[in-house]
């Protein structure tokens, strides 16, 4: 009798704790907070004339952040930057843009919502040619030997989150060194190139010869051969996708069991 007076206390004991033990962990599951990375920004430039993500805005707790900036002079020219991020979601959008008279946006806008990307662009032209109003993920426009614009450039994280990237431009990409030069190529690298480079006179006959003459010309070019002269990136958007919810936890069955021995 003491044995099994004994052995009903230990399983009374042992109930209770899981009992406790199962209420601790729904509340420590219950009480998780979601984890949000979103961030997005107007501007930014790598290359000749580096430039910071700006105007730049970051969400962790899932608030919605939002900036602008008002006027970037030539040869950026744009007329306002807007950017907004949180909650799975960001947004960042040009307005007025007008780079060197080459490259011309009347509105462009970046989104990302729940890991989806999406570009629009109003009035685009680059060098007086009409750019798509809704670009396919990285459509590439190579305006020139010395110019390519890509559109909606989507990248996939390793966190999860996707980047999209609504217009990236590219002065003196890698590409063929024996790729011939005609004049009006030069002319729209003279027209784009930051005010520090200095240029050839008159239009080299390849790229190659090209890059061979602007090392000459800058000795402290701070490119590497085969590197972009200046990659400048208008508009970007980063996001991650909403949790699923998890499936909803077993109940416990209460059962009357009979007692034997």
């Amino acid at each position: 009798m003491i044995t099994r007076k004994l052995a009903g206390v230990s399983a009374g004991a042992v109930g209770a704790a899981t009992a406790v033990t199962a209420l601790l962990l729904g509340a420590a599951s219950g009480s998780a907070q979601p984890e949000f990375n979103d961030s997005a920004y107007g501007i930014a430039a790598e290359g000749l004339v580096p430039i910071d993500p700006t105007p730049s805005v970051e969400s962790t707790d899932g608030e919605v952040v939002t900036d602008e900036l008002l006027e970037l002079p030539q040869p950026l020219g744009v007329g306002v930057l807007k950017v907004e991020a949180g909650g799975n979601a960001a947004k960042a959008q040009a307005l007025d843009v007008n780079i060197a008279e080459q490259l011309e946006l009347r509105v462009l806008t970046t989104t990302c919502d729940n890991a989806q990307g999406d570009v629009e662009l109003i009035g685009g032209l680059l060098g007086g040619e009409d750019l798509p109003s809704e670009p396919a993920p990285g459509e590439t426009i190579d305006a020139s030997p010395l110019a390519t614009v890509e559109l909606n450039k989507q990248t996939e994280n390793e966190d999860g989150t996707l980047t999209v990237e609504g217009l990236v431009l590219t002065l003196l990409p890698p590409g063929d060194a024996a790729a011939p030069l005609a004049s009006e190529d030069f002319e729209q690298l003279e027209q784009l190139a930051p005010e520090q480079l200095q240029l050839p006179a008159e239009a080299p006959a390849t790229v190659g010869d090209l890059r061979a003459q602007l090392e000459e010309l800058n000795t402290d070019l701070p490119i590497q051969q085969g590197e972009a002269l200046l990659t400048v990136t208008l508009t970007s958007a980063t996001c991650g996708a909403e949790e699923e919810a998890p499936a909803p936890k077993p109940e416990p069955v209460e059962t009357d069991l009979p007692v034997t021995g």
